[in-house]
């Protein structure tokens, strides 16, 4: 699987706080431009998975009804778990979920995709990358 490396220093980058320990969870957030929604996270892992296909049913509106079309044809994540609505990535230190998404309808039109630090994103439309958070070049650590 291919690997995609952000530097620390760029604005899409940052951490996840963990409401469980507190501990931080570096991330890559897309930017709106990329129209990655809707998008899901595992239930057992950090993963995301964002589908075409879903974007053309909720292109126009956001309901309940079509969450739950969607979260039927969700496919199990590689890590064992499942892709479903609602869920969140996971802390790197605890495991706990990061409660990113408050309203699962409301989330079907939320552009910016999350990837934490090793998580993989799932697409219909590319290859499966994982997400690689790296100091600065030259940085010393």
């Amino acid at each position: 699987m291919k690997i995609v490396e952000y530097e620390r220093s760029l604005q899409w980058v940052g951490d996840l706080k963990c409401p469980s320990c507190n501990g931080l969870t570096p991330a890559w957030r897309s930017s709106g431009m990329s129209e990655c929604f809707p998008h899901f996270f595992c239930d057992s892992c950090s993963n995301v998975i964002h589908r075409e296909e879903d974007k053309r049913l909720v292109w126009y509106e956001k309901s309940q009804e079509l969450l739950d079309q969607i979260a039927k044809t969700l496919p199990s994540c590689n890590c064992g778990g499942n892709f479903r609505p609602g869920c969140g990535p996971k802390c790197k230190h605890c495991r706990k979920e990061i409660p990113i998404v408050s309203n699962p309808v409301e989330y079907l039109h939320n552009p910016n995709m999350i990837v934490a630090d090793g998580a993989c994103a799932y697409s219909d439309k590319r290859d499966p990358y994982m997400v690689r958070i790296v100091e600065a070049k030259g940085n010393a650590t």
